[in-house]
């Protein structure tokens, strides 16, 4: 008998169950990769990974994709689903369903549409100070200078009119301000 765990995991496909204190499954899954000790609920929604790795049980093994579809549905319907009032697993399908390794893509006319509705739009000055202070401190890579770098030369700027600099000057001072009450501000339990 092999020993799975998040860094010894199973060869192909394979379907897993997340057992109970008593050793009675309360979620059956198929997975590939890490999938079985990865956090499945969504927003407290769903079955809840084990907290003690232990709790994962590896039923089958080395299997196709189709294979583990019928071996899916085959365990839930086993056990039987507890929202039809079937038996005791927390599924909310029957299994068999789902894909691997796909790769989700936008069409470049969508990307364009998200792109021009985002144009323009304002932030808020505490959206652009988290933002700001999430990319502080973290490396540029050279490559990545360069292009900027390429992008900004032989581009001209003339002076800036006096309502643009006070503009300017007025949302850095307000961004400061945020700055340094958030730093102020005592943190609530």
């Amino acid at each position: 008998m092999i020993i799975y765990n998040k860094l010894n995991t199973p060869n192909g496909f394979y379907i897993y169950a997340y057992l109970r204190d008593d050793g009675t499954p309360y979620y059956i899954g198929k997975g590939q990769g890490k999938r079985a000790w990865i956090q499945h609920a969504n927003r407290g929604k769903g079955a809840h990974t084990p907290k003690n790795f232990s709790k994962i049980y590896v039923c089958e093994s080395g299997l196709t994709e189709l294979g583990a579809f019928a071996l899916e549905r085959r365990y839930i319907r086993w056990w039987g689903r507890k929202d039809l009032g079937t038996g005791i697993l927390q599924n909310m399908s029957d299994g068999g369903q789902g894909t691997a390794n796909t790769v989700r893509t936008c069409l470049e006319e969508t990307k364009r549409k998200i792109g021009s509705a985002n144009k323009g739009r304002p932030q808020s000055i505490e959206t652009r100070l988290k933002r700001s202070l999430s990319l502080k401190g973290k490396p540029v890579s050279e490559a990545s200078n360069e292009k900027r770098r390429a992008k900004m030369k032989g581009r001209k700027t003339g002076p800036q009119s006096p309502e643009r600099k006070a503009k300017s000057l007025a949302a850095l001072q307000k961004a400061k301000e945020a700055k340094i009450l958030k730093l102020v501000r005592p943190v609530s339990p």
